[in-house]
């Protein structure tokens, strides 16, 4: 089973006030879907007793704010089965078998192969392969949560091997490839855990899904959530061969979530609707940090993204509850960016930044973006979803890292599931202090020296701790390591993040692969952690070091 990894995305410099995070799925029926322009007005009553507008983001049917859950008695899978439509391919060649099901259990799907260089007397074009099918299910049954054993009663498909010459091309029989020598297939739902799959679907989805190309230099790299972001399909009966889907109804179906807890915020706002759209705010009491997650609707008003993207970004920002318009807004368009922008869990996104308020109220702003478009029958896609992840933060307070808080974002994938969209963790920060880390102290915290981060321009400081101000470059300098190392706990829910590592998607790390990424190092390296009353550890980073 592959490790978890971390979806990633950060910006740079020290000083920098950054940005990212979102993700969406799409529909087919833009008719049956509403608009930030189409919601109902209201108040919503939040955790701390205030009152936020939801003109863009309305509540569901309930008013209770809280997310509704189907009972396990009313789950039907065919149901859910076509709400999606199914690809098996390996991303190579020109193969693929679509699946698509019907609420009744039957389903229907092509298979084809083109091999233009297989060509002969009659069929100088080439040579396609291909399988027209349908079938039924008679029956299915739980093995345990989200996951389904799935019996085939019938499948129909023309006989194998049967030529034909049209228009140059010759056209040959196949079976189903696929769904060949079974009659039950197992379904993976969303949200459940990939520690969960089989190796064999996870061998050939994690590379059609979870993996890049990307870069000018289209170097390889793995991006995994934690859990399955679409519903899966995998024939037992040939060690993998997996279909992964997308999502083809008339609502919502993923979400883009922080595998992390943020230090010090709570849960203010958690609204999901019927359609699949929801508004999740976090923040802390001081008003330091604030963490917004939202699914909106879109439509004909939005601009496209290569039609304005700048323009598209700051329109799904105004469409939330309370949220002041954007200023010097930036969100560049390079494809050739740092990878950990442009992607997550292998789905392309968009990052922006940009400031809220002026003066001393200034706030600095980031956030990922991914629209999801429905494509009409004429190739039109003015409806659809957009997907936001965003952050604002005080510039004035001692107690936020611009750095940390673009760290968080490495740690963002997408789910299927709508559990866990809060940010909200038990732990508070108090204070940040600045280390050496050499590794693991063997009990499950880390052995570190704790040292002073020194301005190049502090003359007295710089004497005080030995350095020759001459010798200082880059601006900085590091005081006070004497490789007096000592233990500090981690609390359980506590983020690592790297930012120098082998693979750039990989910078939030378990513990177990930062004692590996530690061991790989071989040396010590500087991180900054967020500690509590009690000295716990309850974040980490690794700042930038020029």
């Amino acid at each position: 089973m592959k490790n978890r990894t971390a979806a990633g995305l950060i910006r740079m410099a020290l000083c920098t006030s950054l940005l990212l995070p979102l993700g969406g799925c799409g529909a087919k029926d833009p008719e049956s879907r509403g608009s930030v322009e189409d919601a109902v007005p209201g108040d919503t009553e939040t955790k701390d007793g205030e009152t936020t507008p939801t003109e863009a983001i309305p509540t569901m049917s309930d008013g209770d704010g809280t997310i509704q859950q189907s009972p396990d008695a009313a789950f039907d899978l065919y149901r859910e089965l076509s709400d999606w439509s199914f690809t098996f391919s390996s991303g190579a060649g020109g193969w693929a078998t679509s699946l698509y099901f019907e609420p009744d259990g039957s389903f229907h799907g092509d298979y084809h192969d083109s091999e233009m260089g297989s060509t002969g007397p009659g069929y100088d074009f080439g040579t396609v392969y291909t399988c027209n099918f349908t079938g039924t299910c008679n029956d299915y049954a739980k093995i345990s949560d989200g996951i389904y054993r799935l019996h085939i009663d019938s499948l129909e498909y023309a006989p194998a091997n049967v030529e034909t010459i049209e228009d140059g091309v010759r056209y040959i029989t196949a079976d189903p490839y696929g769904l060949e020598d079974t009659d039950e297939l197992i379904v993976y739902l969303p949200g459940v855990p990939l520690s969960q799959l089989d190796d064999g679907f996870m061998d050939w989805i994690g590379v059609q899904h979870f993996s890049q190309n990307v870069g000018e230099s289209f170097a390889w790299y793995e991006d995994y959530p934690e859990e399955l972001p679409f519903v899966g399909i995998y024939n037992p009966a040939q060690d993998g061969y997996g279909f992964s889907s997308f999502p083809d109804c008339d609502h919502n179906k993923m979400c883009l979530r922080n595998m992390a807890k943020m230090p010090g915020v709570t849960n203010r706002e958690l609204t999901i609707r019927d359609d699949g759209t929801y508004y999740c705010e976090d923040r802390d009491d001081n008003g330091y940090i604030t963490i917004k997650s939202a699914c909106i609707p879109l439509n004909d008003s939005f601009p496209q993204p290569y039609e304005d993207l700048e323009g598209l970004i700051t329109k799904c920002i105004k469409a939330l509850p309370g949220q002041p318009s954007p200023v010097d807004l930036y969100a560049p368009d390079d494809e050739y960016m740092d990878p950990a922008l442009t992607y997550i869990s292998g789905e392309p996104i968009r990052y922006a930044y940009w400031e809220e308020g002026s003066n001393e109220d200034t706030r600095w702003c980031g956030g990922i973006f991914h629209f999801d478009y429905i494509y009409g029958a004429d190739g039109s896609t003015s409806n659809g979803y957009a997907q936001m992840y965003m952050f604002s933060v005080d510039s004035d307070s001692d107690m936020v890292h611009n750095e940390f808080m673009n760290a968080y974002l490495h740690s963002l994938a997408y789910s299927g599931s709508f559990e866990g969209l809060s940010s909200e963790s038990p732990d508070t920060g108090k204070r940040w202090s600045i280390v050496y880390v050499s590794g693991g102290d063997g009990n499950g915290g880390i052995l570190a020296d704790l040292v002073v981060w020194i301005n190049g321009d502090d003359i007295d400081t710089l004497k005080e701790y030995g350095i020759d101000p001459d010798d200082v470059c880059n601006d900085y300098a590091i005081g006070g390591y004497d490789g007096d190392y000592r233990s500090f706990r981690l609390s359980p829910d506590c983020p690592i993040y790297f930012r120098f590592t082998d693979n750039i998607f990989h910078r939030y790390q378990s513990y177990d692969e930062f004692c590996d990424t530690m061991a790989e190092s071989g040396y010590d390296r500087l991180f900054y952690l967020l500690l509590d009353k009690d000295e716990n550890v309850v974040a980490m980073y690794e700042p930038y070091t020029p």
